[in-house]
């Protein structure tokens, strides 16, 4: 066994770790990166019922031990630095400056990775990091016993982390999270805690738009997808091929409509996507232009919903006005009544006809 010491401070490493969503999705990144077809998540509980472990397996190519070495001895360090493509498939790349690994340790306080990779003869390495100390990574090198491909374990995972990996409304979040990328790679199964993503089925409504942005001659691309049950909002920042590089709040009010957005532009790889909203140009002009087109979208479509149940409600016969001529005064009374009425229409609809 020896040792790799990362060199950089380990304040900045410690501004690596993310949420536990994000931890998580971002090893299922680093799975896709090594052409996983098969990427699959669990949950370990132990005999009180409480989250104990973390599990993401794949089966991609797996790491060498030059890949080891480079990937965990310097941030900044790996090879997806040289090249925008996986290796062996030609996918798309989401990771390039070897920070997702860090993310992980927002789950729990130990990472470990078992990883076999067929070279001139298979190998299998192990890297073990505890959060107390992210510089250094314990590696051990062996001949390969398992299937090619990688399996990370994360434990002594803290009791927030493991209450929010455990919400059933997770694997909608991360269906919305990878919607594009399963979209573009159909062969490519993604599954969590026995259920397999599938963005498609979820999908309500889905538009495209292309902005115009001052300065730009390439145009961003919006994709706004409605979801049929509750997702995290988000706005993801991503490449002109639609890999989500970084997410950020949409900032806009929608109410009644489950969504995430997806802003394609091939300027986000160029700059560092943490800064997208610091008024950094023309990065921060692109995002802008994103939010203004969504709030225009869901006006337009809050109107087309609004009309739509109206007509239910005139049907059944439960809408308290006619069609009839009326004054101002009642007419100003009924566009009232319809934005709060809409407004309200889940707990109204859900209710019974004399309510």
């Amino acid at each position: 066994m020896h040792s790799l010491t990362v060199q950089v401070d380990g304040d900045h490493l410690a501004r690596l770790v993310r949420s536990p969503r994000a931890g998580l999705t971002e090893l299922i990144w680093n799975a896709l990166d090594a052409d996983a077809d098969v990427v699959d998540g669990r949950l370990e509980f132990s005999t009180l019922g409480a989250v104990e472990r973390v599990l993401v397996a794949d089966r991609g190519h797996g790491m060498s031990p030059d890949d080891v070495q480079q990937g965990f001895g310097a941030l900044g360090g790996s090879w997806k630095r040289s090249t925008r493509t996986t290796r062996q498939q030609g996918r798309r790349l989401h990771g390039e400056q070897g920070k997702g690994r860090f993310a992980a340790f927002g789950i729990g306080d130990v990472v470990e990775w078992c990883t076999v990779h067929e070279g001139d003869s298979a190998t299998e390495t192990r890297i073990r990091a505890e959060r107390h100390n992210l510089r250094r990574f314990d590696i051990t090198t062996s001949p390969a016993e398992g299937d090619i491909g990688t399996r990370v374990s994360v434990v002594s995972v803290n009791e927030a982390a493991g209450k929010q990996l455990e919400q059933d409304s997770l694997i909608d979040t991360l269906s919305a999270e990878f919607a594009i990328y399963l979209e573009s790679y159909r062969h490519v199964e993604i599954s969590w805690r026995g259920q397999k993503l599938n963005p498609a089925a979820l999908q309500v409504e889905r538009e495209e738009y292309d902005l115009e942005v001052d300065g730009l001659d390439d145009r961003p691309q919006l994709v706004v997808i409605e979801w049929r049950r509750q997702v995290d909002r988000a706005l993801y920042l991503c490449d002109e091929a639609g890999m989500a590089l970084h997410d950020i709040k949409p900032g806009i009010q929608a109410p009644g409509f489950e969504f995430t957005a997806y802003l394609k532009w091939g300027g986000f790889r160029g700059h560092d996507v943490l800064l997208a909203e610091s008024g950094l140009e023309p990065m921060s002009s692109v995002v802008v232009a994103a939010k203004e087109k969504l709030r225009e979208h869901f006006k337009r479509r809050s109107a087309d919903k609004r009309k739509s149940i109206i007509r239910e409600w005139v049907s059944e016969g439960s809408y308290p006005y006619s069609d009839g001529s009326s004054s101002a005064a009642e007419n100003a009374e009924r566009q009232v009544f319809d934005i709060v009425a809409f407004s309200a229409s889940k707990v109204i609809n859900d209710g019974d006809f004399r309510s």
